[in-house]
Parts: structure tokens; sequence; C-alpha cells
């Protein structure tokens, strides 16, 4: 028998700092400037508990219980906005927000793994239920029309039941596994404005889902092969007061394989393989809550979202301390942030999503880590390039440019315990969806030293982003507006000092992995 128990706490302050340029073409020329500062105090706190017990070499079982509370508020978000018609001023103001966020998390799962005769049994269960709750009061000081004073106050609850199962065998050259697994997910959304100028809603989504896979793996010689299927049917009920909106709920039935070979070529290793899957909208994707930011500014989810299907076909070689990557991904029915403006009030932007037919990404990158005396390199470099076109101003924008990439991260191990890491990453300027990232870049550097024989002891002093180089600089393209967010910054420059000590430390026997977790991952 093992008993697992762990505390944690954290808490601090962060600000950032943003830029928002955004020009809109309508019937007229709409330019909105903002520059916003907020102030955030964020919470966090885990406690887990479980129990593991093994039978004996064959047989164990076990269940942890995880709890998680989240909290966030922002007593000071303050926007400042200035709006041209035409090039001509037509208004300014001054947005004070006042935001609180909570989220408590119960997380249980259990699991049991055994071996019966030639047969291996692997079961998980998990359940997991939450509640997030948002308030938000916004007050506008407008210096030409009336002021304003927004609140909105929207809690979701959520719930989900999950259920795995994988059998395992030898069979033939190779070893036989399959199984199934089973979802049951929903999310209560309630929302209100008490000014009216937002709608209040009241909706439920509750879905379920129901898997079948297989895999065969088999070694022929030197090749490595093996291959997999899996089918899946979820079913997607939407309810708006109650009442089941048919033309939001969806039913889905599909079957994606998997296929990979490997093989040595003498020193050299070598890997192809390609995979086919779906990944759902996540919840807050799919809420259609308006968001206020501004009175010219919305922002939600789009209930109407499709999954997307992932197609990748991925080659790995390695030789030595070197490795190639090159993949190639196909998304089709991609989920991308848009702005378009409201159809009964064309001056005001709504930030959403939106499915777009495909996007094709071609992604290369050679890595290197070799050892040299006390200095430990983890070198590698890369470029991204994508395929996607979409409609910007009454013409096709093709958004192809490619992203380089590059990381050297260096480990230094000295005498006495004593350990200094060097770390640089650089993030080209290119394009991601449709959006035009400008470069990025942060060093980090750091000086440890553990004590005692056993080493149990490590004292550690590091510092991110030493020159403060970290900035966004992006440009979100739309069909008929263009926002660009310039030299925004979050103040993630900071000086750490770790105290680490560790006593009977051991591995823990607990084996349960999971079920759900795509679902988990939505919610």
């Amino acid at each position: 028998m093992d008993i697992i128990g762990s505390l944690f706490y954290s808490g601090g302050k962060d600000g950032t700092n943003i830029g928002l340029d955004q020009q809109t073409w309508v019937d007229t020329l709409w330019t909105q400037k903002s520059d916003a500062y907020t102030l955030a105090r964020r919470e966090n706190y885990k406690a887990r508990l479980g129990a593991n017990y093994m039978f004996n070499e064959k047989h164990s079982v076990g269940i942890l219980y995880d709890f998680v509370y989240y909290s966030t508020e922002e007593p000071n978000y303050t926007m400042r906005s200035e709006i041209s018609a035409d090039g001509k001023p037509y208004d300014s103001w001054k947005s004070k927000n006042v935001l609180s966020n909570e989220y408590p998390v119960h997380l249980v799962n259990a699991y049991y793994v055994g071996t019966i005769g030639r047969w291996l049994v692997n079961f998980n269960t998990d359940m997991r239920w939450s509640y997030e709750e948002d308030k938000q009061t916004t007050n506008e000081d407008s210096e030409n029309y009336q002021d304003r004073t927004v609140k909105t106050n929207r809690r979701y609850d959520n719930g989900l039941f999950a259920s795995k199962l994988v059998l395992s065998y030898p069979f033939w050259k190779g070893n036989l596994s399959f199984g199934g697994e089973y979802t049951h997910t929903y999310q209560k959304n309630k929302f209100a404005n008490e000014q009216g100028i937002l709608q209040d809603t009241d909706n439920k989504v509750q879905e379920y889902s129901i898997s079948a896979f297989a895999e065969y793996r088999l070694k022929l010689g030197k090749l490595d092969v093996g291959a997999g299927i899996r089918y899946e049917h979820n079913t997607s009920d939407y309810y708006e007061s109650g009442k089941l909106v048919n033309e939001q709920s969806k039913v889905y039935d599909n079957v994606f394989p998997t296929v990979s070979l490997a093989y040595p070529f003498g020193p050299v290793s070598a890997n192809l393989s390609y995979t086919m899957k779906t990944r759902r909208p996540s919840y807050s994707q799919l809420d259609g809550n308006m968001n206020y930011i501004n009175r010219y500014t919305y922002m939600s989810g789009n209930p109407l979202l499709k999954p997307t299907t992932y197609s990748d076909l991925t080659w790995m070689s390695s030789y030595k301390f070197f490795q190639l990557i090159i993949s190639y991904q196909r998304s089709e029915n991609a989920i991308i942030h848009v702005t378009n403006q409201l159809e009964t009030q064309p001056n005001i932007s709504h930030t959403t999503y939106q499915n777009f037919n495909k996007i094709d990404k071609v992604t290369f990158l050679l890595a290197a880590s070799p050892t040299i005396g006390c200095w430990n390199l983890n070198y590698s470099a890369g470029i991204i390039k994508q395929w996607f076109e979409l409609e910007h101003l009454g013409a096709i924008k093709k958004m192809h440019r490619p992203m380089p990439y590059l990381s050297m991260f260096n480990t230094f191990t000295l005498p006495k315990g004593f350990q200094i890491t060097l770390d640089g990453v650089f993030m080209g300027k290119g394009h991601v969806e449709n959006l035009l990232i400008g470069e990025n870049k942060y060093i980090d550097v750091g000086i440890g030293k553990t004590f005692f024989k056993d080493k149990a002891l490590l004292v550690k002093l590091d510092c991110s982003d030493v020159f403060d180089w970290r900035r966004n600089n992006t440009t979100l393209y739309g069909e008929r507006n263009i926002l660009r967010e310039k030299d925004s910054w979050t103040d993630l420059q900071n000086v750490r000092l770790t105290l680490r000590y560790r006593f009977n430390s051991s591995k823990s026997k607990y084996k349960g992995t999971g079920a759900g977790e795509d679902e988990k991952a939505r919610l």
C-alpha cells in the first residue's frame, strides 16, 4: 500500500501593457487606437490525496483525488481609446474595468492494471466537475457621447465521466492491443447583463462519445511496423433555456488510421509515420455569449463550429547526437480567430472563431545535443511554413511567409555541485493562420548548487528574459479589417531564488493514466 499526498500554493501579481490599432472598412473607415494596462492578482491552490495497492507483481489498483482552485482579480484594468471616422476625430473614452474570476476543479481517477495469463489489462475511469464564475464591471467615460456602465456575470458548470479499457496480447511476431473509451460531458452556461446591452442567455451543451480502437505492432527483421485504426461516434446536444436547438446539435461518425515504419540504415535510424485525428472545438470556443471590450468591440465564441481534422505525415531520423524532423500537416475545417462586423451594427467589431476550408503546413527541424566535457548542448534550428489564403478587402491574401526558429540551451556541470545554465530562443517574423507574428526573442541564465552527498538540497538562482526583449507584435487580418497589436508586453522578466530539499524520495507506483483526456482539455 502506498499513500500519495501533496499540497501546493502560488500567488502573485503581474502586469500587462497592450497597444492596439484597428481599421475597419465598411460604409465608413473606422479607426480605433487603444492602449490598455492590466494589473492582475492570481492565486493557485492544489491538493492531492490518493492510494495505490499492489496485490502482487501482476495486479494493482489505485484511486486519486485532485482539488485545484484558481482565482484572478484585476482591480486595475484601464483602457484609453480614440475613434476616428474617415480620418476625422469621432470620440474618445477611458474605460476602467474590474474583473474577478474563481475556478475550483475536482478530479477523481481510479484504475486497475493487471496481467491475466498472457493478457495485459489496463482500465481507467475518471470523474471531473467544476464551476467557473466571472464578474466584470466596465465604466466608460466618453468625451463626446453618453457615459456607459456595463456589468456582466457569467457562470459555467462542468461535468465529465469517462472510462477507458485497453487489452494487449502478444500475437505472432508482435503485439496486438485494442479497446474502447466512453465519455459523457456537459457544460451549463448562464450569462446576465443588467443594462440590457448584451443578451442574457441560459444554455447547456451535453455530449456523448464512444470510440473503439485497435493497434498492431510487429518486428520483421530490422523493420518495425505499426498500424492502427480508431472509430469515434460523437453526439452533441445544445439547449437554450431547456429547449433542444437542432441547428446547433450535431452527430459525427469518423474513422482514423495510423501507420508507422522504423528501420536502421547502418548508424542512421529512420521513422516514417502517418496519423489522422480530429479535434473538437473547446467549450470556450463554442461559447456564444458576448464579452464586452468597449462600445465598438465585442468578443465571443461560435456555437456553430465544426471539428478540425488533422492529417500528419512525419519523417524522423537520427545519427549519433543529431536529429532531423520533417513533417507535413493538413488541417481541414481549421478553427481560426477572426474579427468580423456585426450585421445589425457594422461599426462594431466582433472577434470570434470561424472554420476555414484547410491549412497546409510544413515543419523542418534539425537538432543536436552533444556533450563536450562539462558542457551539454541542446541546439535546434527550424522553419515552419504554411499555405493559407483568406479574403481581405475584396481580394485574396496569401499568408505564406515562413517562420524561422532557433534555440540554444546550454548546461555547464562544474565541480562541487555547481551548475550553470544559459538559454536563448529566437522566433522570426512569419505567418501563423491569419496572423503575421513579429520577431521575438529572450535569454535566460541560472546558477545552482547541490549540497550533501545525496544532493538532497538544491539552491538555484535564475533570471528570465535578462535583456527584457520579449514583446508581442502581431497583425490579424479579417475580411474587412486589420487589427494590430504593437509592442505589447507582460512582465515576464524576473529573478527567482529556489530552495528545494528532498528526503526519503521514492518513485510513485501509481499506474493510473486517466480517461477522457481530450474532453478534459476541451473543458
